[in-house]
């Protein structure tokens, strides 16, 4: 039987990986990424990184694989911000 702190995780997991992409997409579709702060991004980055590298340790796969999805997404909105800055 499954606790209600695993839905919980589950549920705060999926709301954290689904944070990102309409970011993403936006960024896409738009080739443009004006008004993003790139100091917040890296923020972000360090901040998945921590929760990563913890929720491995700790054997909470859910938080770590949740983190490490959310840290690609950041990587992918930076690297977007660098290339589509570049060309405005």
């Amino acid at each position: 039987m499954i606790d209600i702190y695993t839905i919980l995780g589950i549920g705060g997991a999926i709301v954290s990986v689904g944070l990102f992409l309409p970011q993403i997409i936006r960024n896409y579709r738009t080739k443009r990424s004006k008004g993003l702060s790139v100091i917040t991004y890296i923020m972000i980055l360090l901040l998945d990184v921590q929760w990563t590298i913890w929720g491995l340790a700790i054997l909470n796969y859910i938080l770590g694989l949740a983190s490490l999805f959310s840290l690609i997404c950041t990587v992918v909105i930076l690297l977007q911000k660098t290339r589509y800055d570049r060309n405005e």
